[in-house]
């Protein structure tokens, strides 16, 4: 194949890529604010192609090539945060060094911070406001020395149920006394303008024994990308926007602990703390 034929070629098969993407799917994608749950069983095993094919539609031609091609020849990987290859790697490290990371922690308990967005078209509005409110509450000294213990936390981008923006949120573990979380939730009410809240988790305190759980929920490491067709286009292409070479980790006051898989920190945080190690990976110490 020449250079002057290949061009064409990535063209008609990124058509029929879609056209069967869109086959797969169900006709309900065609139809404005609908949305398809799940892909079929019999379209899973090619969730890369699916993939890259949605890509295409939404205008990312080049990301979409880079998740087709990724996986093909050994050693080669796309790093995209969507990539069915990439993304559970990614999310996998990230979840070592953030179990890590919490086990430095005197009390740690898990926040549920929001900052919604107002259109499905401005989630990077809405990434840099939870930031920049977070920041902000840094800055303050009464909110300093409650919280000497530092943060961390991930981000997560998650459709409204309407269907019409996104429920911007973060679960953060805050080495914190929690009588001090009053004056933090006024706080950051004042900050986004009655928008976002700052509470507890139904589960707030994170132990030694289930520190592997929590941050696999924090994190969301199994199930952070939604299926192909789980998104109309329009949301598609505003959580790649929003989310495109963005940070998904927050952290202040907290080091970063060298990632060596979950279970390895996990034991070694319950064998600190006095607890039994032998336990298998998804089992409750």
């Amino acid at each position: 194949m020449s250079a002057l034929q290949r061009p064409r070629y990535m063209a008609r098969r990124a058509r029929r890529d879609f056209h069967a993407w869109r086959a797969a799917i169900g006709p309900e994608l065609a139809v404005p604010g609908r949305r398809v749950v799940d892909v079929p069983d019999s379209a899973n095993w090619d969730v890369q192609r699916l993939r890259a094919a949605e890509l295409d539609a939404a205008g990312l031609t080049a990301m979409a090539k880079s998740v087709d091609a990724c996986g093909h020849f050994t050693g080669r990987r796309c790093g995209a945060r969507l990539c069915p290859r990439c993304a559970p790697q990614y999310l996998h490290r990230l979840s070592g060094r953030v179990t890590a990371a919490v086990g430095t922690m005197r009390s740690p308990r898990l926040v549920i911070v929001t900052y919604p967005s107002s259109t499905l078209d401005d989630l990077d509005k809405a990434v840099d406001g939870l930031r920049s409110g977070l920041d902000a509450l840094k800055r303050r000294k009464a909110i300093r020395a409650s919280l000497s213990g530092g943060w961390v936390g991930t981000l997560e981008p998650k459709l409204a149920d309407c269907g019409r923006f996104w429920s911007l949120h973060v679960h953060l573990f805050v080495d914190f006394d929690t009588a001090h979380l009053p004056q933090l939730a006024d706080r950051w009410r004042v900050r986004t303008g009655n928008r976002g809240s700052l509470k507890l988790h139904d589960s707030p305190v994170v132990k030694a024994e289930t520190i592997h759980h929590a941050v696999r929920y924090a994190v969301k490491s199994r199930d952070w990308s939604p299926k192909p067709g789980a998104l109309t286009l329009r949301a598609f292409r505003g959580l790649m926007a929003g989310m495109y070479r963005r940070q998904f980790a927050i952290r202040w006051r907290v080091p970063w602990g060298a990632y060596t898989g979950t279970q390895a920190a996990r034991q070694a945080l319950t064998a600190g703390h006095g607890l039994e190690t032998t336990v298998g990976p998804g089992s409750v110490a």
